[in-house]
């Protein structure tokens, strides 16, 4: 079928070799380059709490979750597992053993308000929701809970009663995993639509299209055993996900992720902890705009994959020197549609902030980007499987090879000799 033939085109790379068969093929040759090298280290302002797990480590927990997941309640190949978890260890931990099982993974915002909690259970299609211990009464009878607790080894500070004790149980489960056969096109990540957005249904993205944005990620860093990535807001989005922990694992960097962190501490951990690269909150970059920089050790630069108001972008650059890439953070993409290099130099700066529009970067490694009467259009293996349960809105989604992203913008070439990406309004 034409739609069939349009969605494979969409797609696909000339030349593109992904970096492993699978997410759980990847962890493996990871563990055995990294070994106790540090992956993520946690840190919760809250209750003092210090989480370092290194590759083999977090491998281990990995797999024991797995396990849990597996023999505790069944999960299979194809079935989805909800995730309110907020910036945590744990979030990461799981969403790796969901990848391991062969399941996807749909990351609820700890934000939200229980109504929404609820709602997400819907359109997840859900068998079970893995929780922070705080939110986990208000799924209690909607579906079967994991209830994540908020102590040291993620043991519950109280009791939830009918869910099962995420850190009381998982221990005793294998820390090893038998790889169930997933390939590039199981379902890993169901990107659910805010309230207030432009994604019509849920997003599936696979594992193919994970590791194709943790490469890009990891291509438009520079990322290597070096670095150390910050992340001071969402790791359960799928930016925080597929680039900042995935694309940090396919590089065999670190990862920081902080809970109730004040500014301060914030710019603070960034030297202590020796960051490369900082994903920063929208107070952490304003109050870098009103600062010197200094005292930010070896920081690099900042990464806003959904992009950074100009005003803010430009007051940071001006008055510390670090460099605030920015993106185009389509979750149909993977977020992994369009990033802003590192090595702007001043003429091509100078052009992009007098052109009509936001430039939110260049095509990434893994995606082509174009504007197609007016309509950006990526293609590339980051672009989704579909929506989920919505295959009416495919054939128009895939339309021609392109995914048609629905945001009027353009594409330039400026005076670098790379084509820019620039977003001219939500929708057309």
């Amino acid at each position: 079928m034409a739609a069939d033939r349009d969605a494979t085109a969409a797609r696909t790379l000339a030349g593109w070799v992904p970096p492993a068969r699978n997410v759980a093929a990847l962890a493996s040759a990871q563990v055995r380059a990294a070994g106790h090298r540090p992956f993520v280290t946690f840190y919760d302002d809250d209750t003092g709490e210090r989480t370092e797990l290194g590759y083999a480590t977090f491998d281990n927990w990995v797999s024991k979750t797995a396990n849990l997941l597996v023999e505790e309640f069944g999960v299979e190949p194809g079935d989805r597992v909800v995730t309110v978890l907020g910036s945590h260890w744990t979030t990461v931990v799981v969403a790796f053993a969901c990848w391991k099982a062969g399941a996807a993974v749909a990351p609820v915002d700890a934000d939200d308000p229980p109504r929404r909690l609820v709602e997400a259970l819907r359109p997840a299609g859900a068998r079970l929701a893995v929780v922070r211990e705080d939110l986990a009464p208000d799924l209690a009878g909607a579906i079967q809970v994991v209830a994540v607790g908020n102590g040291l080894g993620a043991r519950l500070t109280r009791p939830v009663p009918g869910a099962l004790p995420y850190g009381e149980e998982v221990l005793a489960f294998a820390d090893d995993y038998d790889d169930p056969g997933v390939g590039l096109d199981t379902p890993a990540l169901l990107a659910l639509p805010a309230e207030a957005g432009d994604v019509p249904a849920p997003v599936v993205l696979t594992q193919g299209n994970l590791l194709a944005a943790a490469a890009a990620f990891r291509d438009w860093t520079g990322l290597d055993t070096e670095d150390r990535v910050l992340w001071t807001d969402g790791p359960q989005r799928v930016e925080g996900l597929a680039l900042g922990q995935l694309g940090a694992f396919l590089a065999g960097a670190g990862t920081v992720l902080t809970r109730a962190a004040p500014v301060g501490t914030t710019a603070r951990r960034i030297r202590d902890e020796r960051v490369t690269w900082a994903a920063p909150s929208g107070p952490l970059l304003s109050h870098l705009s009103e600062s010197s920089g200094e005292g930010l050790g070896g920081l690099r630069g900042l990464l806003c994959p959904t992009g950074a108001p100009a005003a803010l972008a430009d007051g940071v650059r001006d008055r510390t020197g670090l460099a605030v890439l920015s993106g185009h953070g389509d979750v149909r993409a993977s977020a992994a549609a369009a990033f802003a290099p590192p090595d702007l130099d001043p003429p091509t700066l100078a052009w992009l902030r007098g052109r009509d529009g936001t430039p939110v970067g260049c095509p990434s490694s893994v995606a082509e980007v174009t504007a197609r009467a007016g309509e950006l259009c990526v293609r590339g293996p980051v672009v989704m499987a579909g929506y989920d349960g919505r295959s009416d809105l495919d054939a128009a989604a895939f339309a021609g090879g392109w995914l048609h992203t629905g945001a009027a913008g353009a594409v330039e070439e400026g005076p670098d000799g790379r084509l820019h990406v620039f977003v001219h309004g939500r929708r057309i």
